[in-house]
């Protein structure tokens, strides 16, 4: 479904609003929602916040618009695992599907999540998504319509798809704003609109180790973890940056020693196959991609994951990467 150029210029407006203006989630989250309800109709809205490191739910970090935050608590503590979104999530980040896509209106109407949940908020149309940019779990969003509202149509769904990544990262460049730049060990580079290096510190001098800053990846709207691999280690690498602006800050985080992960993993009982899907999985690659690096069939790659969650005892990709980064190497 194409967009008009009125679409794009609206949506412009909107991305540049977001990246210049705005210097905390909430903020962000309800001029977007006021935005949305102006330009294609919403009822209400919520952004449910996710701590990277933990890949839990922020507490009391629910975001409401136009509904309660008591609604949005009872969703995480009782509902998600009801929730068609949640249910039939395939995986995707920065994308955005609607619920009646996924189970049929009256399915959903007749279902015990739509009667004692939905109805309460009130609500029936849901355009949900699963937030991440650069390797980190950012939050989860989703934007209402009520029971009498008409579902939301193909073009309103493909102007929120091609919102969402921008949105994704306005959020992550607040968390990196408020959070990265005070933790211990972070090589942090901050990068003119000239190009040139005008702070880097200590960490990040070793890390480079004598190379120019350029050496390390470009990042763009990336959803998946991108690393830097020097002499000191291996280092994640996330970016700062602000739309329409050449300046940018780059973050370089030392991770654990893979070999002493793989470690830790073993006492799962994983095999060493399935260490290294575990590991790769956790760093963001795709089924697809990790059947390319491993030479083996995509549909291996998915039956060695659902022994790693039975093994695990988990049921979903979040939950295999807050494992894997809460074990200490």
């Amino acid at each position: 479904m194409s967009l008009s150029n009125k679409d794009y210029q609206a949506m412009l407006d909107i991305v540049a609003e977001m990246a210049h203006a705005f210097p905390d989630r909430a903020t962000t989250f309800l001029v977007l929602c006021e935005r949305l309800d102006k330009l294609i109709g919403i009822s209400s809205a919520v952004l449910l916040p996710i701590t990277p490191a933990t890949q839990a739910f922020e507490y009391p970090g629910p975001i409401t618009y136009h509904c309660t935050l008591t609604q949005a608590l009872t969703w995480i503590e009782h509902y998600a695992d009801l929730d068609p979104l949640v249910m039939h999530w395939d995986g995707t980040v920065n994308g955005a599907v609607q619920n009646t896509d996924l189970v049929t209106t009256p399915a959903l109407k007749n279902s015990a999540f739509y009667v004692d949940f939905l109805s309460t908020i009130p609500c029936l149309h849901i355009i949900g998504s699963y937030l991440g940019m650069q390797g980190d779990a950012v939050a989860l969003a989703g934007f209402h319509r009520q029971r009498h509202d008409r579902p939301f149509s193909a073009h309103e769904m493909e102007f929120v798809r091609l919102l969402i990544p921008h949105f994704s990262q306005a959020l992550h460049n607040v968390n990196l704003a408020q959070t990265i730049s005070t933790e211990c060990g972070q090589g942090v580079i901050m990068i003119g609109e000239d190009g040139q290096v005008s702070h880097i510190n200590a960490e990040a001098r070793r890390a480079l180790n004598g190379r120019p800053a350029s050496a390390i990846p470009a990042l763009g709207l990336a959803t998946n973890s991108v690393y830097f691999q020097s002499e000191t280690g291996r280092y994640r690498v996330r970016v700062q940056s602000i739309c329409g602006k050449l300046g940018k800050t780059i973050y370089l985080e030392l991770l654990p020693v893979r070999e002493g992960m793989q470690s830790k993993l073993a006492q799962f009982g994983l095999t060493k196959r399935q260490r290294e899907i575990a590991l790769s999985t956790a760093h963001g690659r795709s089924n697809r991609e990790i059947a390319i690096d491993l030479h083996i069939t995509e549909q291996t790659v998915k039956d060695h994951l659902r022994d790693v969650f039975e093994k695990m005892h988990i049921r979903r990709r979040s939950e295999l990467i807050a494992k894997i980064f809460t074990i200490r190497a």
